[in-house]
């Protein structure tokens, strides 16, 4: 009788088990999906306000990533420029800066952007990005926090 019982007891809970679905309530989708929207609103509001324009009145955008100095390893892994002219921007840089009495060390350059940091007695003074998809020239100014080129060239 006690094996019947208990025979009985276990095929009860596996049919149950097998019974119950783990589809997520409505209230639990409802919630998720608050949620998702919520992150898309702030995102967009946050590219929204990163956008600044530039002398030409035109909407480019300044990422928090480009006020951020190089890192003495990627310093010491950058390679220094032998041909200045190579670079398209530095028709540009040679207008806002002296670039003659920065040593340049090019931390990034590959097929999308180039990023060369411009210092002075190992001070990290001045940083340009150039993004390639689009001719955008960003050079930040270091020490003031500040953008002083945003703009595109060609």
């Amino acid at each position: 009788m006690n094996q019947k019982l208990i025979v009985l007891l276990l095929t009860m809970i596996i049919a149950l088990v097998a019974c119950s679905d783990d589809q997520p309530t409505d209230s639990e989708v409802t919630a998720k999906d608050k949620e998702t929207e919520a992150e898309q609103e702030k995102s967009a509001s946050n590219e929204s306000n990163e956008s600044q324009p530039n002398q030409n009145g035109t909407q480019e955008s300044v990422d928090q990533s480009d006020f951020q100095p190089a890192t003495e390893v990627e310093l010491t892994e950058a390679s220094e420029p032998s041909n200045l002219e190579e670079f398209i921007e530095m028709d540009r840089l040679l207008k806002e800066i002296d670039i003659d009495s920065y040593t340049l060390h090019v931390i990034i350059d590959h097929p999308g952007k180039r990023v060369i940091i411009f210092t002075n007695d190992e001070k990290q003074l001045y940083k340009s990005v150039y993004v390639k998809r689009n001719a955008l020239l960003k050079l930040i100014d270091l020490q003031k926090n500040k953008p002083v080129i945003v703009e595109e060239i060609q």
